[in-house]
């Protein structure tokens, strides 16, 4: 088990270094300095620039959700990950806790974490995509609002 863990380091460790290595590559081959643009508009362009590509303000606002929704996505796919190994860790202590009282009290507990910690990221998702697309919603019609005045 020690081996695993110490394998799993290597290799996030190992993705981590190659990731932070491959981004100021990805960010030097933009034009990223436009200042001259509203918060909302300079966020949407640096998350438009730190993804490589080339794109007016308003296609960014669409790659800045989707760039959010993946993250997320991604984040919840992890810890899910880590719900279920857990599970499984928390299983095989209660089988092999050989009747012992406080082995198996601690491999109960430890899957009662896992499993709240699983509703918790569930409600977190729903929440999160739920405001998200609020705020999406606002900003595009809003948008769209002042381009009528314009």
């Amino acid at each position: 088990m020690r081996r695993f863990f110490q394998s799993f380091i290597v290799l996030v460790s190992a993705l981590f270094l190659f990731t932070a290595g491959a981004a100021p590559a990805l960010a030097a081959s933009t034009d990223c300095g436009a200042t001259s643009q509203s918060i909302k508009e300079q966020l949407q362009n640096g998350a438009n620039c730190a993804s490589g590509k080339n794109q007016t303000p308003a296609q960014a606002g669409t790659s800045l959700e989707n760039t959010i929704k993946s993250a997320i996505n991604i984040l919840t796919i992890l810890v899910g990950a880590v719900a279920v190994i857990m599970i499984i860790f928390a299983g095989l202590r209660y089988i092999t806790s050989a009747g012992n009282e406080q082995s198996t009290t601690a491999a109960k507990r430890t899957l009662l974490y896992a499993i709240v910690g699983l509703v918790i990221v569930s409600v977190a998702q729903i929440v999160v995509h739920f405001v998200l697309n609020r705020v999406t919603k606002a900003t595009n019609s809003s948008s769209s609002s002042s381009r009528a005045r314009d």
